[in-house]
């Protein structure tokens, strides 16, 4: 199959995690290759989108415009969350190695992407990305066969892998992978059963989160 345009797919990815756990930074390292040591949370959502030559499962290529929103992981946004999951077709679990709090809370997130309630579609690829991987000895709180662990436990098949938005660690990697599955995820649905396009309302703070 030929490549396709990134103005004919539209690839919606959403990331999911406490706060803090560094979902904007990775974001900041995926689009503009940078990390900034500061911290800022973000309020309600922030969109990042980038073009992606795209390798599909199937072996055929795509051209994509990959759109990831970044959510904000404290408990009064998660309705947000909820609301652009509806639209997205895979979504990242993020966590970070050395808060096993956050660790814990993946399979709250889960939820959301489970819920009988119409707040999440079963069924969407998923990644769980153990972030701050670059932190190593004592600071390292979350093993990697406690992640691949959850990651077999959330699905069958979920990958699992580990990154560090300060030194660059799979991030490029990460969102490849999962774009490549959600588009393939997104080709195979009928037209008229495909997500909507996500139209943001929520005004926006986003900064850099540690590592």
């Amino acid at each position: 199959m030929a490549a396709q345009g990134s103005q004919d797919l539209v690839v919606n990815l959403i990331t999911l995690g406490n706060s803090g756990v560094g979902k904007t930074s990775l974001l900041l390292r995926f689009d503009q290759d940078k990390w900034s040591p500061t911290y800022i949370t973000t309020i309600g959502i922030d969109v990042t989108s980038k073009p992606l030559d795209l390798d599909l499962p199937n072996g055929d290529k795509a051209r994509a415009l990959v759109k990831c929103w970044d959510t904000a992981g404290q408990e009064r946004f998660r309705a947000v969350s909820q609301r652009y999951l509806r639209k997205c077709q895979g979504a990242f679990l993020v966590y970070d190695v050395t808060d096993e709090a956050s660790f814990a809370a993946v399979s709250e997130w889960m939820t959301q992407i489970s819920s009988d309630d119409g707040s999440g579609k079963p069924g969407i690829p998923l990644m769980l990305v153990a972030n701050k991987a670059d932190c190593t000895g004592d600071k390292r709180k979350v093993s990697e066969e406690q992640g691949r662990a959850m990651a077999a436990r959330i699905a069958s098949g979920v990958p699992y892998i580990e990154t560090s938005a300060a030194n660059g660690l799979n991030v490029k990697e990460a969102f490849s992978l999962l774009a490549s599955s959600a588009a393939a995820w997104k080709l195979a649905l009928p037209k008229t059963k495909r997500p909507p396009a996500v139209k943001p309302t929520e005004k926006t703070n986003g900064g850099g989160c540690c590592k």
